[in-house]
């Protein structure tokens, strides 16, 4: 994951809701730090971040082939496209 350990908390992908009773008044802020904090370490959290490692990884794969491409490739893929969906 990127940034400092201060923001890294907020990237954070837990499900949190205070859809339940009594959770209205609850700072929904404190709480992902504090389940983020308890998380570091876990093989949950090392999983998380090896998955998000890879999500990075192959959206800069995706994005490098993208900028290479032509108007002549773009074209190309076009009209491929639209003959699959013709079938």
């Amino acid at each position: 994951m990127d940034g400092s350990d201060d923001d890294r908390w907020q990237s954070y992908n837990t499900v949190y809701t205070t859809a339940k009773a009594g959770m209205e008044g609850v700072d929904k802020e404190k709480v992902q730090r504090i389940v983020y904090e308890m998380s570091k370490g876990s093989k949950y959290f090392q999983n998380e971040e090896r998955k998000e490692s890879f999500i990075k990884h192959k959206v800069q794969n995706m994005r490098l082939h993208f900028s290479n491409l032509t108007h002549s490739h773009l074209s190309h893929y076009q009209k491929v496209t639209c003959v699959f969906i013709s079938f």
